[in-house]
C-alpha cells in the first residue's frame, strides 16, 4: 500500500518477515489495535497532520496488528524515516539519525540485520547509491536507477513507487 499526502509525507508498506499467527492479529484487531489497511487512512484523514513531522509521531505512535515496515518521507531535504511494527512494538529509524547522512534504504529485512544471503538487495542498493553520489541520484533518472537493476528489482518485486511530495505525484 501506498499513500501521498501533498506538501506533508509519502508512504509506502513493505511486509516484514516476522511471523504472526492470524488468530494473534485478529486478536490485535478486536482488542482496538490499527490493521495496517487503515493506518494511511487515518494518517490522511487526520485533520491535525498538516506536516512530516506530525505525520510521523502520528505513524510511531499507533500500535499496527501486523509485523510491517513502513517508508516514510517528507517535501523537506532529510525529511525520511523507516518505521518497523512488530508484535506490538514499533520501532523509528530517522534519516538524520542514520549512520549514512543522505540516503536510506529499506527491503524486507530488519535494518539492524545483515541482508540474507539469498537477498542482497539493500547492501546492492546502497552501494550503487553512495557510487552514485548526491548530485546524479537527485536527477529524474539517477533517483530511478537503483530502484530498477537487479538484484534491487527481482522477481519477488510487486511494485515499485516513487514519490514526490512537493506536488503530490507517485510514479
Amino acid at each position: 500500500m501506498t499513500g501521498i499526502k501533498k506538501n506533508v509525507i509519502s508512504v509506502e508498506e513493505n511486509w516484514r518477515t516476522e511471523f504472526a499467527p492470524i488468530h494473534q492479529i485478529i486478536g490485535y484487531i478486536r482488542s482496538g489495535v490499527v490493521p495496517q489497511t487503515f493506518l494511511f487512512r487515518q494518517l490522511f484523514q487526520n485533520p491535525r497532520v498538516t506536516n512530516f513531522a506530525t505525520a510521523l509521531r502520528s505513524l510511531a505512535s499507533t500500535a499496527v496488528a501486523v509485523p510491517m515496515y513502513v517508508t516514510a518521507a517528507g517535501p523537506s531535504r532529510n525529511q525520511a524515516a523507516v518505521l518497523t511494527y512488530g508484535a506490538m512494538m514499533r520501532k523509528v529509524l530517522k534519516l538524520e539519525r542514520f549512520d549514512r547522512s543522505w540516503s536510506l534504504v529499506q527491503t524486507n529485512y530488519d535494518r539492524w540485520q545483515p541482508d540474507p544471503l539469498d537477498d542482497p538487495r539493500r547492501t546492492a542498493a546502497e552501494l550503487l547509491i553512495e557510487r552514485m553520489g548526491q548530485s546524479l541520484i537527485a536527477s529524474s533518472s539517477g533517483v530511478l536507477l537503483p530502484l530498477t537493476i537487479t538484484p534491487v528489482s527481482n522477481e519477488d518485486t510487486v511494485y515499485t513507487t516513487l514519490a514526490n511530495v512537493s506536488n503530490g505525484t507517485l510514479t
